[in-house]
């Protein structure tokens, strides 16, 4: 009993996993004001909280994830040091594949307490609770309730992470594994055509330079495109525009593709469009039928200078010793001369579901502050090859030193926590149907007998996405 009291009255020291960003350009004075914070939502903070005197223990807390191998190692370390510290609850962490569709298809009776979400996917479960439009699902506990009961301090998770996780002005969400889309760079071959990893500003700078290679040292093909939406996303988001309506997505679900249109969105996204079909028409992007895992071995082997990744793939490279002087650079911007303003937030997110029990709900939280603690942020951290989601774990232990050595991640966090808020990807419900058509577009692009333009490409992606759009809607019996 003493160990619950102690659990219930005091406040664990946590703080976030996630990542913020990008080598900015601008000062904190010239970056500009983030984008206004909706009207709070209101919420029945006593329906959450537990009171009076607690069932017989233990009370058991289920956590899905969808991460294998040592992520699911770390968790269910986690998991059993929590279990051994109080006595109350009892986690127990479970690997389940399509955790969306079996979350959003659940009922309070076969819900899981603790979800992961990922980063492409966690607006699914958030937006729509805070937008008027849409029946609230009651499908998870916005962490806001939990943070003002134990007076949580949000203030040590890494900046850019509150892009994602803050919605309406309350926290729904804590980052649970903090990533970057950026690049993985072979510095001794880019130094044979006279460029440094600080000339690589833009992704116009990264075609310069595999022209070079190109030209001078007789390497085509040196770059691998990595076919998913995350690349161009967060090199758009680092020029601070967005190509979705309310916030990008923060505020809302978006009925409106920015994009589009003519104006920013769309000079951003035919920049980036025009660069993957000039790269592809030079002979500079290595065979599209190559996978990222060879991709990953082919640049651990020194066959190709460029890699687009996320930090996913770091300690797999660094685990084959490469013989030569590499490193990962956050994502640049797409166009040459655009300030970078920050890092989108990337990665893992983690939530509390509603099952209609506050013991439950309140034991599900008290683990997850538990994995904000810096231990778990750092050990997380490092045994994924990602950044702590707090700015405070770099200082625990082992990572301290590991950071020391690893400049590259340490520039990466640091651009992280510079970020401001509103520089983040796209936030969509419909997420994976925008990713989708943007990954078949890409296959068909960088297929060596097409001859589609940047402007067919354009109009394609356009196309399908407003269908996406109108779908979603649809789906909920709303037209827009």
């Amino acid at each position: 009993m003493k160990k619950l009291l102690s659990l219930l009255l005091i406040t664990f020291i946590a703080a976030g996993l996630l990542f913020a960003g990008g080598g900015s350009e601008k000062s904190a004075e010239e970056a500009p004001a983030p984008a206004a914070t909706p009207a709070k939502a209101v919420y029945d903070k006593d329906q959450h909280i537990p009171e009076g005197t607690p069932p017989a223990g233990p009370i058991e807390l289920v956590m899905w994830h969808e991460v294998s191998n040592v992520v699911q190692e770390t968790l269910a370390e986690a998991a059993e040091n929590f279990n051994k510290s109080q006595d109350l609850y009892h986690v127990t962490v479970m690997f389940t594949s399509n955790i969306l569709t079996k979350v959003l298809t659940s009922n309070v009776e076969d819900r899981p307490n603790i979800v992961q979400a990922t980063g492409n996917t966690s607006s699914t479960y958030t937006v729509p609770k805070i937008d008027s439009r849409f029946e609230d699902p009651e499908l998870y506990v916005p962490l806001q309730v939990f943070i003002d009961h134990d007076k949580f301090d949000v203030s040590r998770i890494i900046k850019n992470s509150v892009s994602i996780c803050v919605r309406g002005g309350q926290w729904q969400i804590f980052p649970l594994g903090n990533t970057d889309s950026g690049i993985y760079v072979n510095y001794d071959m880019l130094a044979q055509v006279g460029m440094k990893p600080e000339d690589l500003k833009s992704y116009e700078d990264v075609y310069e330079a595999c022209r070079r290679m190109k030209e001078q040292l007789g390497k085509g093909g040196m770059l691998f495109m990595y076919q998913h939406v995350d690349p161009m996303n967060f090199a758009i988001a680092a020029e601070g525009v967005q190509l979705f309506n309310n916030d990008n997505g923060r505020s809302g679900v978006p009925d409106k593709v920015l994009f589009a249109e003519e104006g920013e969105a769309k000079d951003s996204m035919m920049a980036w469009l025009n660069f993957v079909t000039k790269m592809r028409d030079e002979g500079l992007i290595c065979d599209p039928s190559v996978g990222s895992s060879d991709a990953r071995l082919m640049f651990a082997n020194g066959e190709i200078a460029f890699f687009l990744q996320t930090l996913s793939s770091y300690s797999t490279i660094e685990s084959r010793h490469p013989e030569f002087n590499w490193g990962f650079l956050p994502s640049p911007t797409v166009r040459a001369g655009k300030a970078n303003l920050g890092q989108s937030p990337g990665g893992r997110f983690i939530l509390v579901t509603d099952v209609d029990d506050p013991w439950k709900e309140y034991g599900s939280w008290l683990f997850v502050k538990y994995l904000m603690e810096d231990e778990w942020a750092a050990r997380f951290a490092m045994n994924v090859g990602y950044i702590p989601t707090t700015v405070s774990a770099a200082e625990w232990g082992d990572y301290k030193t590991y950071l020391e050595s690893h400049p590259d991640l340490a520039a990466v966090r640091e651009a992280q926590n510079s970020t401001p808020e509103g520089i983040c990807m796209p936030l969509l419900a419909y997420q994976t149907d925008y990713a989708g058509a943007y990954a078949d577009l890409l296959k068909k692009m960088l297929m060596v007998e097409t001859d589609m333009t940047a402007e067919q490409a354009y109009e394609t992606l356009v196309k399908n996405t407003k269908e996406a759009v109108e779908m979603y809607f649809l789906s909920a019996g709303i037209v827009i």
